[in-house]
């Protein structure tokens, strides 16, 4: 007997998914199909690394961004899509597991839905993994700081408002490749000098 809307939104809430979301992929059961295969995909893969839950990361991704593409590109299913739950499991994993940032994810989803194929390895021939060396970031921030001695004394004398600036500062150097929460939390500490 097949699983009814109910059970299938029981199964989701219990992941964590947000009810939009749940929303969302019930009303579609071609959806849920996709989105289960896509949870599936993943569990083969964690065997072979390690764990990482992506069930929120997938769910917003399906009912946000590849969804609109399919309704955009006026295809029937997700199923339509070039990507396929395998390819989008692992687009989510790079981004869960804090390979890649959630704003390169959301940089390479197009070509990605245009042409399909997998997504480490179109991250990295373009070389587009997170930085997430801490001393490799420590060079960043300083090297930011050493270019902006001004604004540094304007933060140290109270404008803290300037941290936002080093912040988009770091992330313009490093390419948007730097892990954000390692990088503020390096910057904090080197403004802290």
């Amino acid at each position: 007997m097949p699983e009814l809307p109910n059970e299938i939104r029981d199964r989701y809430k219990a992941l964590g998914l947000p009810n939009g979301d749940v929303q969302v992929l019930v009303e579609d059961e071609n959806l849920v199909r996709f989105y289960d295969e896509i949870l599936s995909a993943n569990s083969s893969r964690s065997s072979e690394e390690k764990e990482v839950n992506i069930s929120k990361q997938a769910a917003n991704w399906l009912t946000n961004d590849l969804l609109a593409f399919v309704k955009n590109e006026k295809l029937a299913t997700p199923y339509d899509l070039k990507l396929n739950p395998e390819e989008i499991a692992e687009f989510c994993f790079l981004i869960e597991n804090g390979e890649i940032s959630g704003k390169i994810g959301k940089d390479i989803l197009p070509e990605l839905l245009l042409d399909g194929g997998s997504p480490r390895k179109l991250v990295e021939e373009k070389g587009l993994m997170q930085i997430s060396d801490p001393k490799e970031i420590e060079k960043i921030v300083q090297k930011v700081l050493d270019m902006n001695p001004n604004q540094l004394e304007q933060y140290r004398s109270g404008k803290t408002k300037l941290k936002g600036f080093f912040v988009g500062a770091c992330l313009r150097e490093s390419g948007g490749r730097a892990n954000p929460t390692l990088t503020d939390e390096i910057l904090m500490r080197k403004l802290e000098e």
